[in-house]
């Protein structure tokens, strides 16, 4: 990759101007008076400076105003084409996702806030990953609101289980799946929180079952990153991140596929499961989070993922049933995954260019399932579910980030 496709971001400039002065985040962290996982969050792409930050940073690591310049064209928003030629700025798309999450949001007689629902247009009861995806996807929009979300972190404690963790609305007991999203909305809201006890409760939650799906060990091991990039924890899920990979489809390519079960028979090779990999193996790199030893294996693996998503020319959306045996009630989970969305996230991260077919025909299927009169994504058969806005929104970020000038 050359130095100037490595630089078209705010993350990655942050990151090679810290490098070029010599500096850890630690360093850097110190100087702005901030946590070091705040600069982690920075280069990886998680959150901006807010503009007093931004300027004390380009004169910490003396850029001349080229990290300010970045971060303010990133909160103006490039423009993204949609699949019908018009054209709206990330912002004003952000804004018109913001009024349409906050009409869904339930408040209780008080006007307190009580969270979201799963499917945005049945009314049920909230869930704790549903309420956890509204906050993320406000605070995704503006970082600013941290006040105002605050009373949402009493939401999510009241729907806390019993015995600790969170579970998904289909399941009967906790999961580190809904206890990872969970914790990472909480600290979005209370950035001064010690999170050592959640991410803990998270680990100890890892069943033998889970550890075979690779949408729950990278869901988990992305959780760490932006958490606690420097855990003990993180070596090891990367090392079940790799190990997850199987020879695939005829071509037997080493690549992810839904899950990885014993006998099983020739599993095909998935775009979401292997682009979710190979985005947090990505992310796992840009903080500094791969083990010396595992680097090449993490390279190797991004190498072949990479190259096979970028021969991708259809990306369709999928869905998985996760069954957790047991003598006590039925403990299941059925996933959907917006596929384009992670796609286009996994490639644009791994330094593959906006002109490249495959990148911009995943946008123009991320933008297809867009609903422009509710203004958020809905699912093939009308549904609403909150986490695939989420998604689509996460996915406009770094395609905006991209497309800045370099």
């Amino acid at each position: 990759m050359s130095h100037s496709e490595t630089e078209r971001s705010f993350g990655p400039a942050l990151r090679a101007a810290r490098e070029r002065r010599g500096l850890t985040q630690a360093d850097v962290a110190a100087q702005l008076g901030v946590k070091r996982e705040t600069i982690s969050h920075w280069e990886s792409g998680k959150h901006l400076p807010r503009p007093k930050q931004s300027a004390r940073l380009d004169a910490a690591l003396q850029t001349d105003g080229n990290l300010r310049a970045l971060i303010d064209q990133a909160r103006e928003g490039p423009t993204v084409s949609s699949t019908d030629d018009s054209s709206e700025s990330v912002l004003e798309v952000f804004r018109r996702v913001q009024g349409a999450i906050e009409s869904y949001l339930q408040l209780d007689a008080k006007g307190r806030p009580l969270g979201w629902c799963h499917n945005l247009q049945q009314g049920l009861a909230p869930t704790p990953v549903a309420t956890a995806y509204g906050i993320r996807i406000l605070h995704l929009i503006d970082e600013t609101s941290i006040s105002r979300l605050g009373d949402f972190a009493e939401c999510l404690r009241r729907m806390q289980q019993p015995g600790g963790g969170w579970a998904i609305k289909s399941q009967s007991a906790p999961s580190p799946e809904a206890t990872a999203g969970v914790i990472d909305a909480l600290v979005r809201v209370d950035p001064g929180m010690d999170v050592s006890p959640y991410v803990d409760l998270m680990l100890t939650e890892i069943d033998e079952e889970a550890r075979k799906r690779p949408a729950i060990v990278t869901w988990i091991l992305e959780t760490i990153l932006d958490l606690r990039p420097d855990s003990p924890a993180v070596r090891g899920l990367i090392g079940e991140v790799l190990d997850l990979r199987k020879p695939s489809g005829r071509n037997r390519r080493v690549l992810w596929s839904q899950k990885a079960e014993p006998n099983l028979a020739r599993p095909d090779p998935s775009p979401y499961h292997t682009a979710r990999a190979c985005a947090v193996l990505r992310r796992a790199g840009l903080v500094g989070a791969v083990p010396p030893d595992l680097a090449g294996r993490v390279d190797d693996a991004l190498e072949i993922g990479v190259g096979w998503l970028q021969g991708l020319r259809e990306v369709e959306n999928t869905s998985e049933v996760f069954q957790r045996p047991g003598d006590g009630p039925p403990n299941s989970a059925f996933f959907r995954h917006f596929s384009a969305s992670w796609v286009l996230r996994a490639l644009l991260l791994c330094g593959v260019l906006p002109t490249h077919p495959t990148v911009s025909g995943t946008l123009g299927k991320v933008w297809s399932d867009f609903d422009d009169e509710h203004s958020l994504w809905r699912w093939s058969n009308g549904d609403l579910p909150i986490w695939m806005t989420f998604d689509g929104l996460a996915t406009l970020r770094i395609a905006a980030l991209a497309a800045l000038p370099h």
